[in-house]
Order: C-alpha cells, then sequence, then structure tokens
C-alpha cells in the first residue's frame, strides 16, 4: 500500500518539478536559441550589406576620373577669388590686357541672401562676372574659347566689343588699327 501512495506522489513531484523547473529552463532555451538564430540573421545581413558596399567601392574606383572632373567643374563653394584668379590666369594665356574683373551687379547682401537661398534648395549657386579686356578680336575669341573647355562649368552670356575710345580720335584710330579693341564680358560660373 506504501507503493500505492509514493508512486503516485513520485509522479506528481515529478510533474511539479518539471512544471517550475524544467519547463522554464527549457523555454529559457528556445529563447535564446531563437535570439541566436535571429543575431545570425543580422550578422549575415550585415555582411551581404559591407559585401555590396566594398562593391559599390570598388565600381566607384572605376568612375572616380569622371566625378573628379564633376566636382572641378561644380566645386562644393563659389569661390569669387578663385574665379577672378581663373580669369585673369586666362586672359594672360589668351594675350589680352585685363582692365577689371567684378561680379555684375550683385552687392554683398544679395550674395549672402542667394548663398542661403541655394543651400536650401540646393540647387545649383551661380555668379556672374564681368570681365574687361583690352586686345586684339582673335585673342578675345581665343579666350572665350579657353573659358568654355576649361574644366568649370561656365555659360557665356553676354559680349560687347568696341573700339576704345577713352583717349582722342587719333589714338583710337590708331589702335583700331592695330587691332587693339575694348571688349566686355559677361559670364556665369556655377558650383553646386
Amino acid at each position: 500500500m506504501k507503493r500505492l501512495f509514493i508512486i503516485p506522489i513520485f509522479f506528481l513531484a515529478s510533474f511539479l518539478i518539471a512544471v517550475y523547473f524544467v519547463l522554464p529552463a527549457y523555454q529559457e532555451g528556445r529563447q535564446l536559441v531563437a535570439m541566436v538564430e535571429k543575431r545570425e540573421k543580422e550578422l549575415e545581413n550585415r555582411k551581404d550589406y559591407f559585401a555590396r558596399l566594398a562593391r559599390l567601392a570598388g565600381e566607384k574606383e572605376k568612375y572616380q576620373k569622371v566625378l573628379d572632373n564633376i566636382n572641378k567643374a561644380l566645386p562644393p563653394q563659389l569661390s569669387v577669388p578663385s574665379l577672378f584668379d581663373f580669369t585673369q590666369s586666362q586672359a594672360t594665356v589668351s594675350g589680352l590686357i585685363l582692365r577689371s574683373v567684378s561680379l555684375a551687379g550683385v552687392s554683398d547682401e544679395r550674395l549672402k541672401i542667394i548663398s542661403e537661398e541655394t543651400s536650401q534648395t540646393r540647387r545649383l549657386k551661380e555668379a556672374r562676372i564681368t570681365v574687361e579686356t583690352l586686345g586684339p578680336l582673335g585673342s578675345f575669341a581665343n579666350f572665350i574659347k579657353d573659358l568654355e573647355r576649361s574644366e568649370r562649368f561656365i555659360e557665356v552670356e553676354a559680349i560687347s566689343v568696341e573700339g576704345e575710345a577713352t583717349e582722342g580720335e587719333e589714338v583710337r584710330e590708331i589702335r583700331l588699327r592695330s587691332g587693339m579693341m575694348r571688349m566686355i564680358l559677361l559670364f556665369k560660373a556655377y558650383a553646386y
């Protein structure tokens, strides 16, 4: 009879031990296995992501020269002194005498407003430059071609060519015969 009571009590105790100790440990083990599987998937996704980044970096290297040319054509900052220096060097190379270089009709306050507006809308920034030169007409044509062929994104807006009239009529005739002309060029330079 004692055995009849001991066996059910033993099974009941085993069941209670299984419910209170083994079952929570089993569930915790299943959660850990699920978390490990989730982390493994995340790790695999990260490996794929970094492999794709490495592949894209390799593709970028193929196009680096083109990207460098684009960065030269559309620099991130619109540097007016750099544009003035570039214009001066192009005029000198073309054989022209550079009389003046200036921003065309833009005040400092307006330039700040334009800069703020373009940075907010992410459009191309532009600067209008007026260049006044003195020299032969052929040199001026070369100057314009050099500007347009340069790596910078430049658009010629207006050209004015006239005989030098600052001195007397006799000097003007001499300059016209020698090919010296006063030329004014208005162009836009762009940045991103």
